[in-house]
């Protein structure tokens, strides 16, 4: 029986001196015969995902020759994600969707698997004028726009909220840049 706290994604990494995390959406068909043939450590995680960051913590480095080892290896659909402790965020894209969006003045990304699921995101947060600007081209998703001033401060707003009540935040005045 598999454990649910283990075999959640996201999945944490570590490569020399820098710590990681991955999610992955999609199916790998060969996890289990690159347990075997690259020899990667037993581990108690049963979810295909995790034969990623094997493979990447196999490079002791993450870098984009990390990243393009990893997907080179694994076969089947993809898409991962991995923000590592500086947030810095790397994308790998096989064959599956990826819906992205990039609030520029808030140094924000936002993604998703497919339209649909960014568009009804976007609903939820208030962002309809985002939700309604998404389209598809060739078999996925480039969605970048820049959030106007009032969407920049009403999702600040959501995220200081969301802090613990003990700080003390203060809002933020957030400009639209550029």
């Amino acid at each position: 029986m598999r454990n649910s706290t283990t075999n959640n994604h996201p999945f944490l990494g570590a490569t020399g001196d820098i710590s990681w995390s991955l999610a992955h959406n999609g199916i790998l068909y060969n996890d289990r015969e690159l347990r075997k043939v690259k020899q990667l450590p037993a581990t108690s995680i049963e979810t295909d995902s995790y034969v990623a960051v094997q493979l990447i913590e196999s490079q002791h480095k993450l870098d984009f020759e990390s990243l393009r080892y990893m997907a080179e290896q694994v076969q089947g659909s993809f898409t991962f994600s991995l923000l590592d402790e500086k947030n810095n965020l790397y994308l790998v894209k096989g064959s599956n969707l990826l819906c992205f969006l990039h609030f520029k003045s808030l140094g924000l990304f936002v993604y998703a698997s497919t339209e649909s699921i960014m568009k009804a995101a976007l609903r939820r947060l208030g962002f309809n004028k985002y939700a309604s600007d998404l389209r598809v081209t060739n078999q996925y998703l480039h969605c970048l726009a820049e959030a106007d001033e009032a969407a920049a401060n009403v999702l600040q707003n959501m995220l200081i909220s969301k802090k613990d009540s003990s700080e003390q935040a203060e809002p933020k005045n957030i400009q639209k840049t550029g």
